[in-house]
Parts: structure tokens; C-alpha cells; sequence
């Protein structure tokens, strides 16, 4: 059962690698390595930039996408819940 979420997140991530959905928010990796790869964007959970090292990542199928999130105030929600989360 465990492995069937990070099965679902990394689907997800290549969905949105491949622009079937616009912005995916979850913690794992690998998937950056899926978006980046197609032409992506990831940024860390705080909104700033990708460190691999640091829990939690932002994807979306491109800067546009990215540029909304942020107009929209996703970016400082997901920075907040990473502040507030546990560890």
C-alpha cells in the first residue's frame, strides 16, 4: 500500500510534465527529475528556488503556469504549509 502514493505522485508528475494537468504540489523528487527533464518547472516548497537535499517541491508544465500559481497566491500558501508542517 505504501508505494501505491508515490506510484500516484509520479503519475501525476508526468502528467503534468506532459501538460495534461497544469501544476501538481507534492514531496518527492524524483518527479522533478520528470519535469525538469520535460521542460518544467520545479521550485522548493518555500517558492524558491529547487534544492534536491530539501523536502518538498512546486511543479507546473511551464513558466506560465508557474507565474499563475504565483499571482494566485499558491507559492506563499505552500510556503507556509511547509513552515507549519511536520517534519
Amino acid at each position: 500500500m505504501a508505494y501505491q502514493k508515490e506510484l500516484i505522485t509520479a503519475v501525476n508528475a508526468a502528467k503534468t510534465a506532459g501538460g495534461r494537468m497544469e501544476a501538481h504540489f507534492h514531496n518527492y523528487h524524483v518527479s522533478s527529475l520528470i519535469v525538469q527533464n520535460a521542460g518544467g518547472v520545479v521550485l522548493g516548497p518555500d517558492g524558491r528556488k529547487f534544492e534536491p537535499m530539501k523536502r518538498g517541491i512546486i511543479a507546473a508544465n511551464s513558466n506560465a503556469t508557474m507565474e499563475r500559481l504565483e499571482k494566485l497566491g499558491i507559492l506563499k500558501l505552500c510556503s507556509r504549509l511547509d513552515r507549519i508542517s511536520p517534519r
